[in-house]
């Protein structure tokens, strides 16, 4: 049987109660217009988008993780403006970029699982990464109405990293927790 994984940082509960009220506000602002708003329970920040996945590879993933995440100890993320992919006069996603607190440290393990990863015969993606949170997605293009809006008090400490499954559903993705991998 194959599930479809990514590696992700998920969010902390407070955190993504605040985001849900952003996401209503943004919802609000721009009623009508083709776009399809994140569920707040399943926000996070994708590290790595693995696609679908045997069952048998799946421990080979999870040695990967706890190699790389025992060498990289517990560190400090942000929240902070919205933004958009690629650019406002034609946004795809839109998202709430994540500050570059801890000395790069999720750039950092991010990296280190996609060296990892392609050791071992997984297919890495080889667009730069951006730290961010994906809150919509835009369907076609349309002009949005996104505010200005810093996240003020949003740092968080990133204490694990999480093998994730999503479940593809007519409502939206659903996320598991497959295993959470304690950093250092």
């Amino acid at each position: 049987m194959k599930h479809r994984l990514f590696i992700a940082i998920n969010l902390p509960e407070p955190l993504k109660k605040r985001l849900a009220k952003l996401i209503l506000e943004l919802e609000r602002r721009n009623k009508g217009l083709p776009v399809k708003w994140t569920n707040p329970e399943g926000l996070h920040l994708t590290l790595h988008f693995l696609g679908y996945l045997e069952e048998q590879q799946i421990p080979q993933v999870e040695k990967i993780l706890e190699k790389v995440n025992k060498n990289c100890p517990p560190f400090i993320m942000r929240l902070d403006n919205i933004d958009v992919f690629p650019n406002f006069d034609n946004p795809r996603i839109i998202f709430v970029d994540c500050g570059k607190l801890g000395g790069g440290k999720a750039c950092s393990i991010q990296k280190a699982i996609g060296e990892e990863l392609e050791k071992g015969g997984f297919d890495v993606e080889s667009r730069p990464w951006h730290e961010h949170v994906t809150i919509a997605r835009v369907k076609d293009k349309c002009q949005l109405n996104i505010p200005r809006v810093e996240m003020g008090e949003s740092d968080f400490e990133v204490r694990s990293i999480e093998l994730m499954e999503s479940q593809l559903t007519p409502g939206g993705a659903k996320y598991r927790v497959v295993k959470s991998f304690k950093l250092g």
